[in-house]
């Protein structure tokens, strides 16, 4: 923490979104839709454990890359729901 401020970093992934792959080649499969989102559920569930909300979960926030990996992108506006307010 620096100035009063926090940062996330996080690993770049190349590949493309939900939403790119959408605009490229139309409707997902059913079978593909639920090979690319049932990792990111997983995902979520690890997170929701430890408290923390997402809050930004968007076909754009999804990404493949070139293996075929799902990477859940965007941790910006991420709650801590355990967090304490200091006055």
């Amino acid at each position: 923490m620096g100035n009063e401020t926090v940062y996330r970093v996080m690993n770049h992934v190349d590949g493309m979104t939900l939403k790119e792959m959408v605009m490229k080649s139309g409707k997902l499969t059913y079978e593909k839709l639920c090979r690319y989102l049932c990792p990111v559920m997983k995902d979520l569930s690890k997170i929701h454990e430890k408290g923390i909300i997402h809050g930004a979960i968007c076909p754009d926030n999804i990404m493949v890359n070139a293996d075929g990996e799902v990477h859940l992108l965007d941790l910006g506006v991420a709650k801590d729901l355990y967090e304490t307010k200091e006055t």
